[in-house]
């Protein structure tokens, strides 16, 4: 019996090979979406999973409990020994410096490599493995360094790290460590990224300050004993800051799991976080959509043939066929023609795997040897034949014998509705997803083109060392002598990616309720210049540094959160330091993504504290200008190699995530309208070939082609409109919900949305048309003489 469905199933693909290659090509390509998106959330939901102990392990969040909400992930040096010695339901705990770039050198090998100061505990809380080296020991002294398989090949080529000398440059000198361990470099799917791990302590030792409860540039990591809950620690540690640290009644500490930090890394709103989580869920919506508009495809196209079948299950019931095994029947040749699918879009997705990786920036493999994916392929190959067969089974296989052998049966007109509901249900979410597109290339342009009150362009950034800062006034005569350069300035910040904020400041007539967060930037006079800020009121940072009195620049946002009508000559205080006075406010500019609203900021005159130089060059010979840089950068530092970036660079980073999400949107959409439009394509065939004797018929009546093409059309087109204005809502909904992300943001016009239509009823008419105009200029005797 399955061997004669097989066989008949077979010679239906190949009697019917139009329908049968829509049909394929269709489900194909769906199915292809299907898994690479499938592919990616796969990789997104598996960041940070592979750590034994990884269901215990919480970072340490800092609800600062400020005028406005304000979550931090940093804390403080203190915190962690604090916490091992008096919360006893915290089985292990270790602290994790930001990434730090140090120069690394074994004779004349070196480079900059970047990883992460950390406790010797953190080598037993993270399962990163180990090739030599005892985990528990590796980091327990202060020159000890663990290295990955990378860096021992860079630096030991076909030769054992462990135990040899390896010699770190930073800014405090050069010292040698002892390699006590190497361990595999870090999976794609690990949220922590490192080339070398260094003992805490060792970090500490140069920066006493990080013993200070005050600042907050680490972060603490706790593992919870497994017999005690997330709830009794942190009830014991929302108020453990509040009894360690003066003025800081506000301040609550609380859990934020590990396997969670990749993506619920947005605090923005509270501490409910968001991330990178909504795009996980936007692509899950968008594969299940492409897949069911596969499924309608298979569904229209195959109750639009019922009545090419209509005599066979006539025949088959007269012999004494059961209905349920019709419905078998046309199921199982549902899911051959589905597996067949399968297989050329598993096909497809492969072929498209290096694409689709270059897009996203992963490095995701076709997983041809897990049984959960091979399962996983089988459980969609059957849903999407039940889904994509079922209502056919069940309606061909109802055939009454004596209606279906007289080819009377259920009235068109209820087949027709059915294929209109399908049809636009495929057209609404088409043209959602096309909606959805404009929306996000509009964003990204008005991201790009905005007014951010800094010139960020054509500003080249590098790290400089004690070299050149004790020769600083050689130095930058050299570089504004070279051709292209215009302007230069010392800073200890990316004024487009302030990381330095604090809530200390105050002056005169603060209030208690004026409790919140300033952006600092620590530079010299020539700042304003170089990223051409306008100075509102007052005047620029005097030239002249001076050590026992400080001098300020303020931003607009931070005036109105001081609540001053006169700021100019005001006293302003912060951080212990030498009192001051701000001699300038600024315009306000985006000192961060356009995600985020503008928060106050204090420029304070300090060059001492900065650690790079910004230089502006006019890029009409870019290459030349940056040779001409090394070149004089080279002459004044041999040990550090000569690295720079873009300033715009970070503002471009922040938006790597958009970029990708657009991208991904941009083809998502065209494979959804190019499904919908390949079943469109299908019933047009098929109306065409229903109505080629009435074809015949108007044109020896005397009807033109237009005529001709527009009576087949019209219907299609009026399909598309009832989708449109079914689009519309369902996408205003989903742009305004993915928009609210963005403090500075597009509000979508009309034709936004027209746009959308407009497309999808373009690319229906085009579909439609080589079928209409094909049946139009048929012979008419070879119309009539049809059978």
């Amino acid at each position: 019996m399955i061997r004669s469905y097989l066989t008949i199933a077979f010679r239906n693909l190949l009697k019917h090979k139009v329908f049968s290659a829509i049909n394929l090509s269709g489900l194909a390509v769906g199915i292809s979406c299907f898994v690479l998106i499938s592919l990616w959330i796969a990789d997104e939901l598996s960041y940070d999973r592979f750590h034994k102990n990884g269901g215990n392990i919480y970072r340490i969040m800092v609800d600062l409990g400020l005028s406005a909400t304000q979550i931090w992930q940093s804390t403080q040096g203190p915190l962690a020994p604090a916490l091992a010695e008096e919360i006893p339901e915290i089985a292990n705990i270790t602290r994790v410096t930001y990434p730090q770039r140090i120069l690394v050198q074994n004779g004349e090998v070196k480079f900059e490599e970047r990883g992460y100061f950390v406790d010797s505990t953190f080598t037993e809380m993270f399962d990163f493995e180990f090739i030599a080296g005892d985990p528990e020991i590796a980091l327990r002294e202060l020159k000890n360094i663990v290295i990955t398989t990378t860096l021992e090949e860079k630096y030991f080529p076909g030769q054992s790290a462990l135990g040899q000398i390896i010699t770190l440059r930073g800014r405090e000198g050069k010292s040698g460590f002892t390699v006590t361990g190497v361990i595999k470099d870090p999976p794609t799917n690990s949220s922590l990224q490192f080339d070398f791990l260094i003992n805490y302590l060792e970090y500490e030792r140069t920066r006493p300050w990080m013993k200070h409860w005050g600042n907050y540039n680490l972060a603490t990591y706790i593992q919870i004993d497994p017999r005690h809950t997330k709830s009794e620690v942190e009830e014991k540690i929302f108020d453990f800051i509040q009894t360690h640290k003066e003025n800081s009644e506000k301040e609550e500490l609380f859990l934020h799991s590990f396997k969670d930090s990749y993506l619920y890394s947005d605090f923005s709103g509270g501490r409910e976080p968001t991330g990178r989580i909504q795009y996980v869920r936007m692509f899950s919506v968008i594969a299940v959509v492409i897949l069911l508009i596969a499924c309608i495809n298979f569904m229209n196209l195959s109750t639009a043939r019922s009545a090419k079948r209509a005599r066979e299950v006539g025949i088959r019931k007269v012999s004494g066929a059961w209905r349920g095994f019709l419905i078998v029947q046309f199921i199982g040749e549902s899911l051959f023609i589905t597996i067949l699918a399968t297989v050329a879009g598993i096909t497809l997705a492969d072929l498209l795997l290096p694409v689709f990786n270059e897009i996203t920036g992963k490095s995701i493999t076709m997983p041809y040897t897990s049984g959960i994916f091979v399962s996983s392929l089988l459980a969609i190959s059957v849903v999407t034949a039940l889904i994509a067969g079922s209502y056919p089974a069940f309606y061909v296989s109802s055939f009454k014998p004596v209606q279906a052998l007289s080819n009377r049966f259920q009235s068109k007109a209820t087949m027709g509705g059915l294929r209109r509901v399908l049809v636009i249900t495929q057209f609404t979410l088409a043209i959602v997803l096309i909606i959805f597109t404009v929306v996000i290339y509009q964003q990204i342009q008005f991201i790009q083109t905005k007014d951010l009150g800094i010139n960020k362009d054509n500003v080249l950034q590098m790290p400089v060392y004690s070299s050149i800062l004790d020769k600083q006034d050689v130095f930058d005569n050299l570089i504004l002598d070279i051709n292209g350069v215009s302007s230069l300035t010392y800073t200890n910040q990316n004024p487009i990616g302030i990381g330095n904020q604090t809530s200390d400041p105050t002056w005169p007539g603060k209030g208690e309720e004026q409790d919140f967060n300033f952006n600092v930037i620590q530079t010299d006079h020539q700042f304003v210049s170089t990223f051409d800020i306008q100075v509102v009121e007052g005047k620029n940072l005097p030239e002249e540094y001076n050590d026992k009195y400080n001098h300020f620049l303020v931003n607009e946002e931070a005036v109105r959160m001081m609540e001053v009508e006169d700021p100019i000559g005001m006293s302003l205080k912060f951080w212990d330091d030498n009192p001051g006075e701000i001699v300038g406010v600024v315009k306000d500019f985006h000192h961060q993504s356009l995600f985020s609203p503008i928060e106050p900021v204090i420029i304070k005159l300090n060059p001492t504290a900065a650690w790079q130089v910004m230089v502006r060059i006019d890029g009409h010979n870019t290459e030349a200008t940056i040779a001409g840089i090394k070149t004089t950068f080279d002459q004044f530092e041999q040990e550090y190699p000569f690295e720079y970036q873009f300033v715009d660079d970070r503002f471009q980073r922040a938006y790597n995530s958009v970029t990708t999400v657009s991208k991904l949107a941009n083809v998502f959409a065209f494979m959804a309208i190019f499904i919908s439009c390949l079943g469109l394509f299908g019933l047009a065939s098929f109306v065409t070939e229903q109505r080629t004797k009435e074809t015949g018929i108007r044109k020896v009546m005397g009807a033109t082609m237009s005529n001709l093409v527009l009576m087949f059309s019209k219907g299609f087109v009026i399909l598309v409109l009832f989708s449109f204005l079914i689009a519309i809502p369902i996408a205003w909904f989903a742009t305004d919900l993915w928009l609210s992300d963005f403090a500075y943001k597009i509000s979508p016009g009309p034709m936004t949305f027209v746009v959308g239509g407009v497309l999808a009823i373009i690319i229906a008419v085009g579909t439609v048309s080589y079928q209409t105009i094909k049946a139009a200029r048929a012979n008419p005797i070879d119309s009539l003489r049809y059978e």
